[in-house]
């Protein structure tokens, strides 16, 4: 699944699953491949995307669909909507969300703090989506910004541990 399909399709799928905790998912101007998801607290990440093609290619401009068993409906963990909110929760919250979604080009949804393969020191938080087209898809927490910041050049991918 290409970038200009996954971003709106995550988005959509964030703010349709009527989270009480997230409040609204949109696009930010000028960044087309970010996302700012803002949290009932006022808190919020922007989440940058980017992706591996597939082993096969990505077939130019004509991008070929390829489908099967959409993930496993999984349990969504709680998340405070208010206070402090672990980003590590919230992370493991927006896979489930995105996992729940339905869409048979993906295989599965996962957080980066729920696999040790995943992540690193500098990036502990993160979300990755393999497509059954054999592409990966990254969300890379870009800002952890808590209520009433906003983002900096310093605070890029500085990741928090709570928002």
């Amino acid at each position: 699944m290409k970038l200009n399909r996954w971003q709106p399709w995550a988005e959509q799928t964030l703010n349709d699953a009527k989270s009480a905790a997230v409040t609204g998912v949109e696009s930010l101007d000028g960044d087309p491949r970010c996302s700012r998801i803002t949290l009932a607290n006022g808190a919020a990440i922007h989440v940058q995307w980017v992706r591996t093609a597939p082993p096969t290619g990505d077939g130019g401009d004509e991008e070929k669909i390829i489908t099967g068993e959409a993930p496993a409906p999984v349990d969504v963990p709680d998340v405070p909507v208010t206070g402090k909110v672990p980003t590590a929760e919230l992370e493991r919250h927006l896979a489930a969300l995105l996992a729940n979604g339905g869409n048979p080009e993906l295989i599965s949804v996962i957080g980066y703090s729920q696999d040790p393969k995943l992540g690193s020191d500098r990036q502990p938080f993160g979300v990755r989506v393999l497509c059954h087209s054999g592409a990966v898809i990254f969300g890379l927490f870009r800002h952890t910004l808590g209520a009433g910041q906003t983002p900096t050049q310093e605070s890029t991918f500085k990741q928090r541990e709570t928002l």
